[in-house]
C-alpha cells in the first residue's frame, strides 16, 4: 500500500513531467493561468531557461535518478504525465519511456507518499495491432497503464485519440470506451488532464477523449457525466 499524503494543498506546486514537450508546453500555460504554481523536472539543462520564462519552476534531472525525483516530487499537490516516446525511437527506449520510468515514479511515491497523478496514454492501448504503426508504442503504453493500476496510487488515465496542433474549446467526447477513433487538439487533452487532477470521481479510472462538435467543451464540468 502507497503511503498516504494528507490531503493535496491547492497553493503547493503542480508537478508536470514531460514539460518541454508539445502537450507540456500547454499544461504549463493553463495552470499559470489559472494562477497555479508549476514545478518541472527537466533533464537538458539548455531548455530550462525557457521553462522558467514561463513562471514555472525548473528542477534538473534524469527521471532514473530517484533521490533527485524523490526532491522534484516532494511538496506538490500532484504529477501530470506528458512523456511520450516517437516512432523513431529504439524498442528500448519505447519501453523506458513508456513503461520502465512510469514504475521508477511509481517507486518513488510509493517512499515519499501518495499524490494523484494524471497519465497520458492513447487510444488503441487495449489492442496494439488495431494501430499497425503505433504498435509497439501502445504496448508499452499499455504496460506503463499496468504499473499505475497495480500501484494503489490515487492515478487516472487519459487516453487521447490522434493529437493535433490546434486551438482548444471544441466540445469533446469522454467515456470509459467511446467505441469510436477520431482526433483531439492538445490544448483540450491539457485541460481534461488539470481538470481530472483535482476529480476525486475518476481516481483509479481510465477513458477515452477525442474532439466531437456538439459535445460539452472541456472546460465543462459535464464533460465527464458519462464517465463509470
Amino acid at each position: 500500500m502507497a503511503k498516504a499524503k494528507s490531503a493535496p494543498d491547492a497553493s503547493a506546486p503542480v508537478l508536470v513531467l514531460g514539460a518541454t514537450g508539445a502537450l507540456g508546453q500547454h499544461l504549463i500555460q493553463q495552470l499559470r493561468q489559472a494562477q497555479r504554481p508549476v514545478r518541472t523536472y527537466i533533464r537538458n539543462v539548455e531548455k530550462a531557461e525557457d521553462v522558467e520564462l514561463t513562471g514555472a519552476t525548473v528542477q534538473i534531472g534524469k527521471l532514473t535518478d530517484q533521490p533527485r525525483l524523490a526532491k522534484a516530487v516532494e511538496g506538490v499537490s500532484g504529477i501530470l504525465w506528458a512523456i511520450g516516446a516517437r516512432p523513431n525511437m529504439s524498442l528500448g527506449d519505447i519501453d523506458m519511456t513508456e513503461h520502465k520510468l512510469i514504475r521508477v515514479l511509481v517507486q518513488v511515491l510509493k517512499t515519499v507518499g501518495a499524490v494523484p497523478i494524471v497519465l497520458c496514454s492513447s487510444m488503441g492501448t487495449p489492442d496494439p495491432t488495431s494501430i499497425p504503426p503505433l504498435a509497439k508504442i501502445l504496448e508499452a503504453k499499455r504496460k506503463g497503464e499496468l504499473a499505475l493500476e497495480e500501484s494503489e496510487l490515487p492515478y487516472a488515465i487519459v487516453r487521447p485519440g490522434g493529437l493535433l496542433e490546434t486551438p482548444g474549446g471544441g466540445g469533446v467526447l469522454l467515456a470509459n470506451s467511446l467505441g469510436i477513433m477520431g482526433r483531439i487538439s492538445r490544448a483540450d487533452v491539457a485541460t481534461i488532464m488539470i481538470a481530472a487532477l483535482g476529480r476525486e470521481d475518476v481516481r483509479g479510472k481510465t477513458f477515452e477523449i477525442i474532439n466531437k462538435e456538439g459535445a460539452p467543451a472541456a472546460s465543462d464540468p459535464k464533460v465527464f457525466a458519462g464517465l463509470k
